[in-house]
């Protein structure tokens, strides 16, 4: 047992995966036993939801509640909303200029919560039918829908960039969004943004993978729907790459003549 239990991960700096789990059950019994003097970093916690995440519905929503009456709000906006879904069930708590990447939502998607100006990546919603009163300015970017229903999307300000959803999902309202989403004029200003974060401007060299977050740097909240329209034409055009479930993007170099034309380089 001692030897298995030294296995390490896949690099020197991990423990693996057997110690994570046994070492975020001793920080959970911790929690239990010591809450109201719980102090805890993020490292610590992500041990505890690596032991927590795979057991029962009511131990799930025991740890939850003691991670919400001690060390919860201090988190970070992306990891508080991954313990409110994957510990909880939906999210729980109000969101406003948020990030959320990569979160599978089963069933339920927010309780009685509002969420404003957020941008969705690669997330998975399964079953949810959405209260949209509660949702204000919300950008969903490369994401999957599976059997949900906004019941209505002839609300402009929820945006849908790459998505894929089930036939039942998507209205005729939302179709003729996708459609009319199609038809985006190539070489327009917010592309050649979108390739200056790549390669800046009176530099000789490009980088040629960056954050999808770091396309938005650098224009007004009221425009980054525009920059999400480029971003997603580029993609589909093949001129920068995204692997399904990455965070960042490549440019094609295949394809480094029209990029350059873009740029006006």
């Amino acid at each position: 047992m001692h030897a298995f239990l030294d296995r390490k991960g896949e690099t020197e700096q991990r423990i693996g995966f057997v110690n994570e789990f046994v070492l975020g059950t001793f920080v959970g019994d911790n929690l239990k036993k010591y809450r109201e003097n719980f102090i805890s970093t993020e490292r610590f916690i992500d041990f505890l939801l690596t032991a927590y995440l795979p057991r029962s519905s009511s131990s799930k929503k025991e740890i939850y509640s003691l991670l919400r009456t001690t060390i919860l709000e201090y988190l970070s906006e992306q990891k508080r909303t991954y313990i409110d879904n994957y510990l909880s069930g939906c999210i729980r708590h109000d969101l406003k200029g948020e990030y959320v990447e990569d979160i599978e939502f089963r069933d339920q998607f927010n309780d009685n919560c509002t969420i404003k100006d957020c941008f969705f990546f690669h997330c998975e919603f399964y079953n949810i039918n959405f209260e949209i009163s509660l949702l204000e300015q919300i950008h969903f970017l490369n994401c999957t829908f599976h059997n949900c229903n906004f019941l209505t999307t002839d609300r402009e300000d929820l945006k849908f960039f790459n998505c894929d959803a089930d036939p039942d999902f998507i209205t005729e309202v939302f179709e003729d969004r996708q459609r009319a989403n199609s038809f985006i004029p190539k070489n327009n200003e917010y592309e050649k943004h979108v390739l200056e974060r790549f390669w800046p401007a009176g530099k000789e060299r490009f980088m040629a993978h960056r954050r999808i977050s770091t396309l938005r740097l650098g224009v007004a909240s009221e425009d980054t729907d525009k920059v999400d329209t480029a971003i997603d034409s580029l993609i589909r055009r093949g001129i920068i790459i995204q692997e399904r479930g990455k965070y960042s993007v490549e440019l094609n170099l295949q394809y480094i003549n029209e990029i350059k034309e873009i740029l006006g380089r």
